[in-house]
This record gives structure tokens, sequence and C-alpha cells, in this order.
């Protein structure tokens, strides 16, 4: 499916459901990358990127690859990028945590994206039982 097919496809019938919880997902998870995760004494708060730029840059590759099975309405393949993006998220916490560093909101946010992208995959899964 080309690009000109692919728009033509979406102005006629719209993106489906899932595909728009895959996108929110996606918004959300890449946003929680730059909100604040810890808390340093001298500097301030630190993001994701800021405070081990490896597991921000795995999960903003991530990221984009959930964009674009959403957009081309590959929803099962979220499964991988879903969990791919929560071991991440769970490791960069782990290596924090070992360092005894004060967590901050943006956890939070990182968490909530993933479940979206979820979220998406698990109705993608609902539609295909139909």
């Amino acid at each position: 499916m080309g690009i000109q097919e692919w728009l033509d496809n979406v102005k006629e019938d719209g993106l489906e459901a899932k595909q728009l919880i895959g996108i929110a997902g996606t918004a959300t998870t890449f946003i929680g990358v730059f909100t604040p995760i810890e808390k340093l004494e001298l500097i301030g708060n630190s993001s994701l990127i800021g405070s081990n730029i490896f597991f921000g840059m795995v999960i903003l590759v991530l990221c984009m690859i959930t964009l674009i099975l959403s957009l081309i309405n590959r929803c099962r393949w979220l499964w991988a990028t879903g969990v791919g993006i929560i071991l991440a998220i769970a490791a960069a916490m782990t290596s924090l945590l070992s360092k005894d560093a004060s967590l901050q909101w943006g956890w939070g946010v990182l968490f909530v994206g993933a479940f979206f992208i979820i979220a998406a995959a698990v109705v993608e899964e609902i539609s295909l039982r139909k």
C-alpha cells in the first residue's frame, strides 16, 4: 500500500479506535521521555534522556515504530513495541533505584503511554476474535 492509497483510505474510513489509542500511547510515551524522572540535589530534575540516554533512545525508537505500525493499521505488532517499552522503562527505573535516586512524576507518564500502546493491541485482538 502506497502513501497515497493510505491517505485515500483514511479520508474515506477515518482512523479506527485501535489506531487512535496507539497514536495516543505513542504521543504520551514520547512526552514521558522528556518529563522529570529523578530529582538531583544540585541540578534539579532530570529527564530520561538526561539521566540515561540509552534507555531514552530505545524508547524513542520504539515510539517511532509504534507510530508507524498504528498508522498502517498493524496494531497486532504493538504487543512487541509495548512490551519493549515497558521493559526499557523497568530497566531504566531499576538502574536509578540502585543509585538511591528520588523518583519524579515522569514515570507515571511513561507507564500510562505504555498502557495505551498495550490497550491498542488488546483492542486489535478483540476485533480479530469477533
